[in-house]
């Protein structure tokens, strides 16, 4: 299975629709390391962006796209100590 395969599987198993992020989730599979696991996906809102939110094994990643270009921004989970719902 390749990487978008595996993307694309994944955000079936969450049920989310990302008909509105095919940039976002092409520049995710260009970002992917191959031993990288999903371990969730969504979409959210980052700094008033709809943005692909993908947390990994090993990171945070957030991208969104707009008529000037994707933005990536990225958080390693050991840097992560408590998230706000």
């Amino acid at each position: 299975m390749n990487k978008s395969q595996y993307i694309n599987q994944k955000i079936k198993e969450t049920g989310i629709s990302t008909f509105t992020m095919k940039k976002e989730v092409e520049e995710l599979s260009n970002t992917l390391q191959n031993d990288e696991q999903i371990l969730y996906i969504t979409i959210g809102v980052l700094h008033k962006k709809s943005s692909l939110v993908t947390c990994t094994d090993k990171r945070l990643i957030t991208i969104s796209s707009d008529l000037i270009g994707t933005t990536q921004r990225e958080i390693d989970l050991e840097r992560i100590s408590y998230i706000e719902h």
